[in-house]
């Protein structure tokens, strides 16, 4: 996993307020183009009233899209609807086959209402 400093970029990702249809449990994703051009789609999971996730919106296994894979929050868990394969949706680690390499994870935190991940 990508290891985070204090120096890597945070990226607005979205407003809260934009947010607020999604409800706890449920993932919204997002396409978004970084500051190098490259363009990013990853997942936010929705894990409490103010508290979210965030993936990159591929499964490791075959490159399937996990944002309509489904959520356990009991087990903090996203299952990929392909092939099955779980992911931890906080640290992105792999809790079951089939893949065996884990999701990137990224750092997320709200300030003046506006939703930010941490981008390497």
């Amino acid at each position: 996993m990508t290891e985070f400093t204090d120096s890597a970029n945070w990226i607005e990702v979205a407003k809260v307020a934009d947010l607020a249809d999604i409800k706890t449990g449920n993932v919204a994703a997002i396409n978004m183009e970084l500051d190098n051009g490259a363009n990013k789609s990853i997942i936010l999971i929705r894990t409490g009233v103010h508290e979210w996730s965030a993936l990159d919106n591929v499964c490791t296994h075959d490159g399937g899209c996990l944002d309509d894979g489904e959520i356990d929050l009991n087990k903090n868990s996203i299952e990929c609807n392909r092939h099955g394969a779980n992911f931890n949706i906080k640290t992105g680690e792999v809790i079951s086959m089939p893949a065996i390499h884990p999701v990137q994870s990224y750092p997320v935190k709200i300030e003046s209402d506006i939703l930010y991940i941490q981008i390497p």
